[in-house]
């Protein structure tokens, strides 16, 4: 038999109490959160999409001055373009045709320059060594050409042969030569800095 004087009762329903308990405990931590970090059916403003597009336009200067790119000026100095050294080849080119003479120590030289690429230079001798070497007369065929302003020479044959074959072992077959001057009258070429300007006059026909 129980003691009558036992003040402490057994609940009739454990379970339910805790049940209860547990109950006001998650409504009172969802309150505190509703209380903190109340949900909004507006998005935040980290989360609000932004026209990245109108930004950079707007944020863009007003003054159309400061983000215009300076116009190039042309340079009076600078170098003429592959274009205007070709027309002025093609010009030396057509200028070079005919015949020419000139003087030099060695002796009197004529020139005949073709349209089709080739020439032929005649060199009479005066000087007494070059013709104990070279013999008083001597005719040289030539093929020509002009490029980036220089005139090129290049010898493939002439009479006597064996003259040509001598001056060819000396000097190459090749020679090239600055054009300094050309115009109707006069062919002014350069070929080292120690050798004396080739000063040619056209010859009129």
């Amino acid at each position: 038999m129980s003691d009558p004087t036992d003040q402490t009762a057994t609940p009739c329903c454990p379970g339910l109490i805790r049940f209860g308990t547990a109950s006001l405990i998650v409504l009172i931590c969802g309150c505190l959160a509703w209380w903190f970090w109340p949900t909004s059916t507006e998005p935040a403003a980290d989360s609000i999409p932004v026209d990245t597009e109108t930004v950079s336009i707007a944020e863009q200067p007003n003054d159309t001055e400061t983000t215009k790119a300076p116009t190039a000026q042309p340079d009076s100095d600078s170098p003429p373009s592959v274009a205007e050294e070709a027309g002025e080849d093609q010009r030396m080119s057509a200028a070079i045709i005919g015949k020419w003479e000139t003087e030099r120590e060695v002796g009197h030289r004529d020139l005949t320059v073709n349209d089709d690429g080739t020439a032929q230079m005649i060199v009479n001798i005066e000087s007494t060594m070059q013709k104990l070497i070279f013999g008083a007369r001597m005719i040289i065929d030539i093929k020509w050409h002009i490029a980036d302003g220089f005139l090129t020479f290049e010898m493939v044959g002439g009479e006597p042969k064996s003259s040509v074959d001598i001056l060819t072992k000396i000097g190459g077959t090749s020679l090239a030569f600055e054009i300094l001057e050309i115009n109707e009258d006069r062919l002014l070429v350069k070929d080292t800095e120690d050798d004396p300007d080739h000063d040619w006059k056209r010859v009129e026909e």
